[in-house]
């Protein structure tokens, strides 16, 4: 998933591949990494099921409809 590799890589830059240290915007490495995890499963989520619905239905459904908080 090409989604995943990029994801992956954005966070080992910001610790310069260095995962002992703290990122730029605080947390370690694994704090960053499920963080980052947990949001494009929701992301892709979201996409799936936006699958065959049109724009309209789409900008219609509410955060909560979504599992958004």
């Amino acid at each position: 998933m090409k989604e995943l590799t990029l994801a992956v890589k954005i966070n080992q830059e910001g610790f310069n591949n260095n995962v002992e240290d703290q990122s730029t915007f605080g947390g370690s490495f694994d704090e960053n990494m499920n963080f980052t995890m947990n949001q494009l499963a929701v992301r892709m989520d979201i996409l799936a099921r936006a699958i065959g619905k049109r724009l309209e239905e789409i900008y219609r459904l509410l955060e909560s409809d979504v599992g958004v908080v």
